[in-house]
């Protein structure tokens, strides 16, 4: 299994390697820091595809919200599981996140 992450987060990705690894032993994860780089990674020719992107809501560059949307839009990718992650607790951002990826 290959899981892209989506984090601009040292601290973060470490965790969620090490959470990775004892869930799913053997999985790799491709780990970029922006938006752009995430679609640039999954546009990639010869890059295996993700069954899963992590993706942390508070990007630097264009927004997590973005990035969905454009996943989402892409004949390829519109069936890739996301899942948003954030440190944050404001319930609007969980509604938001939500909302937007389906």
């Amino acid at each position: 299994m290959r899981i892209l992450v989506v984090d601009d987060n040292p601290d973060d990705v470490v965790v969620l390697h090490l959470a990775a690894e004892q869930l799913w032993p053997g999985v790799v994860l491709d780990v970029v820091e922006t938006g752009d780089e995430a679609l640039t990674h999954l546009a990639g020719p010869g890059t295996e595809r993700a069954g899963v992107v992590l993706l942390d809501w508070n990007l630097p560059g264009i927004t997590a919200h973005e990035v969905i949307a454009r996943i989402r839009a892409h004949d390829e990718w519109d069936r890739v599981p996301i899942v948003v992650c954030s440190g944050e607790d404001d319930p609007v951002i969980a509604d938001s996140a939500a909302l937007t990826a389906p």
